[in-house]
Order: structure tokens, then sequence, then C-alpha cells
């Protein structure tokens, strides 16, 4: 299932380059958009790999009970299609908010294991190096999903499950949806 992902990624990333950059524009204008496009797509093509990590670190007996919480919910989130960004009509960008949940579950679960406990896989450790950096420059382009993301997080990692069930309770109608025909983001209420 994670290759499946990885591939529906890659394809993305190759056939959306306009959609991406014209979404990103429109959030944080053309000279940031320039900057921190390269970096973001990055963030979510690693995200299958960001989300085998944090499986692994599923199984580790050294975690606390939040952390073994956040990390179980957040498998719930990700099969489900309810989203803080909806993924049809957005394209690549669609998975911005999916990329922030994972890589802020994956930062978390790093720190608390720490750098000697974590047990990274050699392609990992570059992703752990980069990890905050994207998470810095996601929550600038899209600071309200982010936002509602934290706190869904720290509310799962409490046993929490308000906001995920409102998002999985969520009408299709109110999701945002990208029009090919004229390529502007229209948020439907």
């Amino acid at each position: 299932m994670l290759r499946a992902l990885k591939q529906q990624l890659i394809q993305l990333s190759e056939e959306g380059k306009e959609p991406f950059l014209a979404i990103l524009k429109k959030k944080v204008g053309s000279s940031q958009a320039k900057v921190w496009a390269g970096p973001l797509k990055n963030f979510i093509l690693v995200l299958p790999e960001m989300i085998a990590q944090v499986r692994i670190w599923s199984d580790t007996k050294d975690l606390s009970e939040q952390i073994h919480n956040l990390n179980g919910n957040l498998l719930t989130y990700l099969y489900h299609p309810a989203d803080f960004l909806h993924d049809e009509g957005y394209g690549l960008f669609g998975y911005l908010d999916d990329a922030y949940l994972v890589g802020s579950v994956y930062h978390t679960t790093l720190r608390a294991l720490g750098p000697e406990n974590s047990q990274l896989a050699p392609h990992q450790a570059e992703i752990a190096a980069q990890v905050e950096t994207w998470l810095d420059v996601t929550r600038r382009v899209i600071p309200k999903e982010t936002a509602l993301i934290e706190k869904m997080k720290r509310d799962l990692s409490m046993g929490n499950l308000d906001i995920l069930r409102g998002l999985l309770e969520r009408p299709p109608s109110s999701r945002p949806v990208w029009p090919a025909r004229d390529k502007e983001i229209i948020p439907v209420a």
C-alpha cells in the first residue's frame, strides 16, 4: 500500500507541477513559492517513508501511552478520505496536510525516543534531519490547517477523538475544490 502511495505521489509530482506552484503562489506569493516549492514537494514525496517509520516505532515498547495513542490514531486519519485539505482537485498540494500530520507525529516520536533509541533506517537519517524545517515551512503555507492538526494531535495523544470524528463526519461538499477550468482555489462553504 505504501508503494502504491509513493507511485501516486511521484505521478502527481510529475503531472501537476503548475497547479502545485499556482496554489502555493496564491498562499504565499511568487517569491516564497519558488523557494518553498521544492522542499514542500520533497516533504510530500517522503510521506510513505515517514509512515513506514512511524509504524515501526508504534511497536516500540519504550514509548509513552500518549505517543502510542497518537501513532495509532494517525493511521485512522490517513486511511480515511476526510482531510483538512482534500486530495481531489488539489493534486499533490492536497497531500500537504497529510505530510504535516505524519511529519509532526514522526518528529514527536523521534524526540520522545531520542537519537540513541530511534533505530532509524539509513535512508531515514536525511528525513529526520529535514523534518523540522519542512514542518516550519508548512505552518507558514497553511497556518489554519496546521493549527487544527496540532490541536488534533494533542487531543489524539490524550485519547480525545473529537476533531478526528468531526473530520470523518464532514460531508464531501464542505471540502475545497480545484476547478480544472479556471485553476482557482475555491473553498466551498
